[in-house]
């Protein structure tokens, strides 16, 4: 799932976590990591990176945990452009 997906379920109302400050490469730890959609914090931030969504939204990054990614992937899908298929 990548970058595209993870801000879609933010998209469904959801606060966004971290800073404004983060980068994707950069020193973004645990802490700085919450999901967007449920306040769920990872217990391994190198272990999130790989199966957590990325998307930014509105410039700022957001995390979208592997359970709500899961649970509103119809919501997300539904919300890309046409292109994407």
């Amino acid at each position: 799932m990548g970058t595209s997906a993870g801000g879609g379920s933010a998209g469904d109302g959801a606060a966004a976590g971290g800073s404004a400050g983060e980068s994707a490469a950069g020193g973004a730890g645990a802490a700085a990591m919450t999901c967007a959609t449920c306040g769920a914090r990872p217990d391994d931030a190198a272990v999130a990176r790989l199966t957590w969504a990325r998307g930014v939204e509105n410039g700022r990054e957001v995390w979208t945990c592997e359970s709500c990614s899961r649970r509103h992937l119809r919501s997300i899908e539904g919300k890309l452009d046409s292109s994407w298929w």
